[in-house]
């Protein structure tokens, strides 16, 4: 992904899935969530952190407020879409929900606060989204996994199981066993 948006190169709205930058600065830019002023700038292990930038992730992408009505749209259509061509898959596994953990600076969720401003808790985006996906999903018998970097028991309830990242460490390890007395997890084991 680039920011700020790059020249556009696909001329036909029809066709913007065909580059990523195209459809995200063109469908999905109100879901971009900025870095806050007064963050103190540094050079993240994805890339810089600086106010007024994306919060950049692994691969080059960015963080998106599953909150955000645009977003939200999409990644309904794209639920369902999937329900339909591919009907004979068990469901559905979400990663990186670390992310979960930030603040979109620039919407209120009229709940949140953060520093000096209201602001929207990606954890309140998290469960106004799943309130609307995991009736999708569980309707049409499907499952739904995630990857729960952020161990909040709340951020479960519409979740059928777990594939854990960080099994090999003790405090991760203790954390899902507690998480998944009624619920299957898998986790990832370092080979050594």
């Amino acid at each position: 992904i680039e920011f700020p948006a790059p020249q556009r190169e696909v001329e036909s709205d029809e066709l913007l899935w065909k580059n990523c930058n195209d459809f995200l600065h063109t469908k999905l830019a109100d879901a971009i969530v900025l870095t806050p002023e007064g963050e103190t700038p540094h050079k993240g292990h994805y890339g810089d952190t600086r106010p007024g930038l994306p919060y950049w992730t692994w691969g080059r992408a960015i963080v998106l407020d599953p909150g955000e009505p645009v977003y939200q749209e999409f990644l309904i259509g794209q639920v369902k879409r999937h329900i339909e061509k591919l009907p004979d898959s068990s469901g559905f596994c979400i990663d990186r929900m670390d992310w979960l953990r930030l603040y979109n600076h620039q919407r209120d969720d009229g709940v949140s606060w953060f520093g000096d401003q209201a602001v929207r808790s990606l954890n309140t985006s998290w469960h106004d989204l799943m309130g609307k996906l995991a009736p999708i999903f569980h309707d049409a018998g499907k499952l739904v996994y995630v990857n729960n970097h952020v161990k909040r028991i709340d951020l479960l309830n519409q979740v059928d199981g777990i594939f854990d990242e960080f099994t090999y460490a003790g405090a991760p390890l203790n954390t899902i066993a507690l998480m998944c007395v009624r619920k299957p997890c898998m986790g990832w084991m370092s080979r050594e």
